[in-house]
């Protein structure tokens, strides 16, 4: 009987093993792809210690994705649910994870601002240059701090020597009956200079972001109105990076906006802003076995920015120095350590006044990583200390081996969350919240061409932070119980020479005490606005030279949220989103793309997070419709 491996030998009696195939070969080359998310020390993805996920450019592009949004839906775990004036915000295994437990990394910049913790999605961070993201589904603290409790984002964005020249493309589309089309444009150069490796990118652009209609709240007058008429996000995004040798400068500028017409703080349908300018430099030194990192970032943000008059900012400036010794071929151990000052500026409306507060984190963090045949042993931990909440202890374990054909990983992790600054504004006395999570991986090829991967998690945050009446006539933000869920996580991909198939089954079950704000009443197993089952799949079929087809399905299961005038939440039914992308290469130079989204035309609300029980939530905030759009590319 033949025994076939991953990387497509055949290994039978009296027989010389076969070259791979196509598929087989490109499969293995992406699963052993280093990657450095989850470790200072690179390893594969299927070796890293954390529940991680790689995703390439072609693949992005091939989608018909028109930003992060659009790519992380299909990804297991996450979903996205409506925070408060038409924002968007990610959910993680059914977690709320908007208010500062998802950290989003675009070229090592920290994304998360500091004084609400938040991060906005839809028609927001542009995947256009972007080179692969590398996922944790899963806490990240050890590595990241306080803003990595549930999972880690990171995007890597082109080189000058990737990109070689200039490209672009452009969006023109129209949804349903939105009165704002989609239209976006971006454009890249980059190149090389000897040592010197330039890159600029630049995209801007509108979006619809949902129809359906919209009943404003009764002190701003309860008049229904149609969100395809008002709804729309506004991306203006720049970025800019240069190396020389190891040295390495970026830029970036972020002003993304999104039309309030909810009603709940403006009569008026007022953009609201969340504008950010973000520095960072960083060298690499050899000596010896050592290899020494040091780095500066600088980042300055205003989010929520209705008038600029009474907006507050934050101003953060981090500097860290990490150091990695190779004592051995198999045993690393990594130093580091982490200053942050950050500069609040907050507008107290009470006075008409303007006060700066200042406050200061420090961080210092190891990691021992020990490579043997037998597989990877991993020890880290992490200690924060911020002079407004305290300290945080991160630790984390896990073992991991690989071979051609099968992989295991054995994961133990803590994490936290620092509370945000205007959390903290409103109550002082707020503690961290502090995760525990288990988590545990195996992976093995099916044939030549396919590998099934599954992974069982459980997860319980102590301490959560959220707005809560505790009381009669008491109310603000607490810290409560517990919150959390366990699940399990199935994914399979497969390549052949013309086609790429992926897919994915995510099953989570909610965990609370004492947290009523995300909890659904007579529904324990459930949070508010997230569904428990959700399945994915996505093909890229070559099926004439120059010609690509791509359809995508999203399923999502019921969910529980609130609706207009409803104290306790209530069923959504079960939902499916089909997505089809038809591209045609025209030359070496050109591509035109056709997108169909939401063919069904189902509802895919974005349904709020959290509530209060007995006194209820918003509505759902209404997403997407069917679409049409055209993309054109160029490249010279």
């Amino acid at each position: 009987m033949d025994f076939c491996t991953l990387d497509g030998g055949c290994l039978a009696a009296q027989q010389v093993p076969e070259a791979p195939p196509e598929g087989g070969a490109r499969l293995l080359e992406l699963l052993n792809t280093p990657i450095a998310v989850t470790s200072h020390v690179p390893l594969s993805n299927r070796e890293s210690p954390g529940i991680t996920m790689v995703l390439q450019r072609e693949e992005i592009l091939a989608s018909g994705a028109r930003d992060l949004m659009d790519v992380l839906r299909f990804v297991p775990g996450f979903a996205f649910a409506s925070d408060t004036n038409g924002v968007v915000g990610i959910g993680v295994r059914t977690c709320w994870g908007h208010d500062g437990k998802v950290l989003l990394l675009i070229d090592g910049q920290e994304m998360v601002e500091p004084l609400y913790g938040t991060l906005q999605f839809g028609g927001h961070y542009p995947i256009d240059n972007v080179q692969r993201i590398e996922i944790i589904r899963g806490p990240g603290s050890v590595l990241y701090g306080g803003f990595a409790e549930l999972a880690v984002i990171n995007v890597i964005t082109r080189k000058g020597g990737n990109i070689g020249g200039v490209d672009g493309s452009f969006w023109l589309g129209q949804m349903a009956s939105a009165q704002h089309n989609l239209a976006k444009g971006h454009v890249a150069y980059g190149q090389v200079f000897g040592d010197l490796d330039v890159a600029l990118s630049y995209v801007r652009g509108q979006a619809p972001q949902g129809v359906g209609s919209w009943q404003k709240p009764a002190y701003a007058g309860s008049t229904v109105i149609q969100a395809g008429d008002a709804s729309a996000t506004h991306q203006d995004f720049l970025n800019l990076k240069a190396s020389y040798g190891n040295l390495n400068l970026h830029y970036l500028r972020d002003d993304y906006a999104v039309n309030d017409y909810t009603g709940e703080f403006k009569t008026t349908t007022t953009p609201i802003r969340f504008p950010g300018e973000f520095f960072g430099v960083n060298d690499l030194f050899e000596v010896g076995a050592w290899s020494i990192k040091p780095s500066l970032t600088i980042k300055s943000q205003a989010p929520w920015l209705y008038t600029a008059a009474r907006t507050d900012r934050n101003t953060r400036t981090d500097g860290g120095l990490l150091a990695t010794w190779a004592a051995t071929k198999t045993f690393k151990v990594t130093l580091g350590a982490d200053v942050i000052q950050d500069n609040t500026n907050m507008f107290w409306s009470s006075r008409n006044v303007r006060e700066t507060y200042v406050y200061e984190s420090r961080a210092t963090y190891l990691q021992m990583l020990w490579s043997k045949d037998f597989g990877n042993l991993d020890l880290g931990v992490r200690y924060d200390y911020n002079n407004a909440f305290g300290s945080a202890l991160s630790p984390r374990l896990a073992f991991t081996k690989a071979t051609e054909t099968w992989h295991v990983k054995l994961l133990a992790a803590g994490a936290f969350q620092a509370p945000s600054y205007e959390d903290l504004f409103a109550n002082p006395s707020l503690r961290p919240e502090r995760t525990r999570t288990f988590e545990v991986e195996y992976g093995h090829a099916v044939g030549p061409t396919s590998y099934l991967t599954a992974n069982a998690f459980y997860l319980r945050v102590h301490d959560p932070i959220s707005y809560g009446n505790p009381a009669p006539g008491v109310n603000g933000y607490f810290n409560f119980n517990y919150t959390g869920a366990h699940g399990l996580e199935v994914t399979l991909r497969s390549l052949w020479t013309d086609l790429v198939l992926q897919a994915a089954v995510s099953l989570s079950r909610a965990d609370d005490q004492n947290a009523a704000f995300y909890a659904v009443l007579g529904q324990p197993s459930y949070h508010v606005g997230f569904a428990n089952l959700k399945v994915s799949s996505q093909a890229q079929w070559q099926f004439a030279q120059d010609w690509s087809l791509n359809p995508e399905c999203l399923l999502l299961g019921p969910r529980y949220g609130y609706r207009l005038g409803e104290v306790a939440p209530s069923r959504f039914g079960s939902t499916v989103l089909l997505n089809l992308f038809l591209t045609r290469r025209l030359s070496s130079h050109a591509e035109l793309g056709l997108s169909l989204c939401n063919l069904a035309n189902a509802t895919m609300d974005y349904i709020q997070a959290f509530g209060i029980p007995g006194a209820g939530g918003n509505p759902p905030l209404p997403g997407p419709g069917r679409e049409i759009a055209l993309r054109a590319s160029f490249t010279y």
